[in-house]
């Protein structure tokens, strides 16, 4: 008998879930700290509409799949609280770091509003990991 696609997602070892999550990260990086006028990064803005409402919402889709990404690797770890604590700390922490780092890039400067679109995608990962019910607010043993 086949198994479903959930059970595979969800029984996975670690190490894949952790080769998607440098995946990932390696897209973010590509996207968010290459040089603004390389052909990477002005074809991708271009593709996604060449304007700044368009790059803050590529930067939620960044930031909400790469939550997702994290707290998936986190979970063959932690259990589900401590993973989504984990992932919401360094996703947000990461999304800054890069805002910050994008100061010191040849036609690139750090902006509220990008980091405000990488928090939203994280927000936005952990209100649908809340609306679904996947994740208690406490571990169990805390109430």
């Amino acid at each position: 008998m086949m198994q479903s696609l959930h059970t595979i997602i969800v029984s996975a070892p670690p190490w894949p879930r952790w080769l998607a999550v440098l995946v990932w990260l390696g897209v973010t990086g590509a996207l968010l700290l290459l040089p603004g006028d390389g052909l990477v990064v002005a074809n991708t803005h271009d593709f996604i509409g060449g304007t700044s409402l368009a790059d803050w919402f590529g930067h939620v889709c960044l930031f909400g799949v790469l939550a997702a990404l994290v707290y998936w690797a986190l979970c063959a770890h932690l259990a589900p609280p401590a993973a989504l604590r984990a992932t919401l700390t360094s996703t947000i922490l990461l999304g800054a770091a890069i805002e910050v780092a994008q100061l010191l890039i040849d036609s690139r400067g750090a902006s509220v509003l990008d980091a405000m679109g990488n928090g939203l995608g994280v927000a936005l990962f952990a209100a649908w990991m809340w609306w679904r019910g996947q994740v208690p607010l406490r571990d169990r043993q805390n109430r």
